[in-house]
């Protein structure tokens, strides 16, 4: 059980850390715009910046996201087939 806390703590905190992204890659974006519409081709350098980090910045939390979801996804698997072995066995067999 402590790795799967662990997980759900460290998908807990991405998700958290994504929302924080969005936030600040949505006011860069605002500030990228203005600064297009007064002077265009530092605009268009920041907002490319802007876009930069914010698909480099999903891409690799939704990648953490998605491998800590499959890590849970095994953790699960393996609790049921070590359910399903100790309710087959019987009275007087050896662990395996």
């Amino acid at each position: 059980m402590d790795r799967r806390l662990e997980l759900e703590g460290w998908i807990g905190r991405t998700r958290r850390a994504q929302r924080r992204l969005a936030a600040v890659v949505g006011c860069a974006a605002v500030i990228a715009v203005a600064l297009a519409v007064w002077k265009s081709p530092i605009g268009l350098v920041a907002f490319g910046v802007v876009a930069i980090v914010a698909v480099c910045g999903f891409w690799v939390t939704a990648s953490h996201l998605a491998d800590w979801r499959g890590k849970l996804d095994r953790l699960d698997h393996l609790d049921r087939l070590d359910q399903a072995r100790h309710q087959n066995r019987r009275p007087g067999d050896r662990p395996v």
